[in-house]
């Protein structure tokens, strides 16, 4: 029913941490790939150590990057549904695919909420609304690790877009559930904890990924939803500035106030 896949290059201690949640879970319906890129660490050697039959398929060569080797892990999937769970990521609890993939399900999008861990060692809540509006795709997406999605939406959507060097995902959810009709269920759980010190949460890309989500939305959005979106940002950008100036002259006659009691002149 469910094929979860692990994408992993030179995380060795974060490949073991994701194969030691997947084998805590007491939903069994499930298929485990593992898709390495060409790693140098010995993150092959924990995969040979695992439990016989938890990795259900295990490929190690060299890739073009996260979407590629996702990609490579979605053509072996069979399940009705797909789980991208990366290196380093893991399940929180041994119930919580069974809580999430619980029905079964029928919905194209299952989804529930994600704990996002920063190098630090601070966590904090990532929650996904029920339903999933617009305004808030602009500016968020689904947590990938917390997401199943039904394999017949690749279908209709087409694979990630390798082009895209952090936000395939991003165009992906976009896509399918704007010019795709995809259903969602949300799930009230906390599904993964997910760290954030990987490749888009870098300071370095997060400019790029601003970059590649604009894009996106021009190539996904129509042009009557592009004219809509950018006549709504006019008119927020209008209403923003008659506060901002409502609360400048507030503030420049509280200050005039201000100096004419310190001088002793009347009000």
């Amino acid at each position: 029913m469910l094929s979860i896949v692990t994408i992993n290059r030179n995380n060795r201690d974060g490949l073991a941490r994701t194969l030691a949640s997947v084998d805590a879970q007491r939903f069994d319906d499930r298929e485990f790939i593992v898709i390495d890129g060409a790693s140098t660490d010995g993150s092959q050697d924990v995969v040979r150590a695992a439990r016989p039959g938890l990795v259900t398929t295990f490929v190690s060569e060299a890739d073009t990057g996260i979407y590629d080797a996702q990609n490579k892990g979605l053509a072996l999937a069979r399940g009705t549904y797909c789980l991208f769970l990366n290196s380093g990521d893991f399940l929180l609890g041994s119930d919580v695919l069974s809580r999430l993939m619980a029905g079964p399900p029928t919905e194209d999008l299952v989804y529930g909420d994600a704990l996002l861990e920063k190098p630090s060692g601070a966590r904090w809540p990532w929650r996904v609304p029920d339903p999933i509006t617009l305004r808030w795709l602009l500016r968020s997406s689904l947590p990938h690790p917390c997401t199943a999605i039904r394999r017949t939406v690749f279908d209709a959507v087409g694979r990630y877009d390798t082009s895209l060097r952090i936000a395939a995902d991003y165009r992906f959810f976009l896509d399918a559930l704007v010019n795709h009709g995809a259903t969602t269920r949300r799930v009230a759980v906390e599904v993964a904890e997910v760290a954030t010190g990987g490749v888009s949460t870098h300071p370095a890309t997060r400019a790029l990924l601003g970059e590649e989500r604009t894009r996106i939305q021009a190539e996904v959005f129509s042009p009557v939803l592009r004219a809509h979106l950018e006549e709504q940002r006019r008119e927020e950008a209008q209403r923003l500035g008659a506060i901002l100036r409502a609360a400048s002259r507030r503030l420049a006659r509280r200050v005039r106030s201000l100096g004419r009691r310190i001088r002793g002149k009347p009000e």
